[in-house]
């Protein structure tokens, strides 16, 4: 590989030396046919299926906190599959967008409930603290 790579950078700086325009032709080409052959535009990488981190089985990998091994190629948006993200839903259709809903509105439902209990129970025009007794009261104006 590095016999190759060496040879390859002699012949790009002989061209390059004897025609300026050569490395910028050589570019705009090189870029133009890298864009039609890779749509992911990423090279060689290796293209994994997505799955989140928070669903794969945390004792089964060397590193139990991110769910890899060591020396693992990671996907290309591997900080939008990783377990610092927002949590998975990981009912898996066990529980519909309706039903879901209809849950968070009991539980606002229940907390108001509470809340409005409670301005019940503790009136407004209770004082929470009793005036100050001095030794001198002054005179109200």
């Amino acid at each position: 590989f590095r016999g190759n790579m060496a040879a390859l950078m002699g012949r790009l700086a002989r061209s390059v030396v004897a025609r300026p325009s050569a490395l910028l032709q050589m570019g705009s080409r090189g870029l133009a046919s890298q864009a039609k052959d890779d749509p992911r535009q990423i090279g060689d990488y290796p293209d994994f299926q997505a799955v989140n981190a928070q669903l794969k089985p945390p004792h089964l990998y060397w590193d139990s906190q991110n769910r890899r091994n060591f020396g693992d190629t990671v996907h290309e948006e591997e900080d939008l599959h990783s377990i610092w993200v927002v949590d998975a839903n990981p009912t898996n259709g066990r529980v519909s967008n309706g039903a879901a809903l209809r849950q968070l509105l009991i539980m606002f439902a229940l907390l108001a409930g509470v809340y409005s209990l409670a301005k019940l129970v503790n009136k407004s025009d209770n004082q929470p603290a009793r005036d100050r007794e001095l030794l001198y009261q002054p005179k109200q104006a």
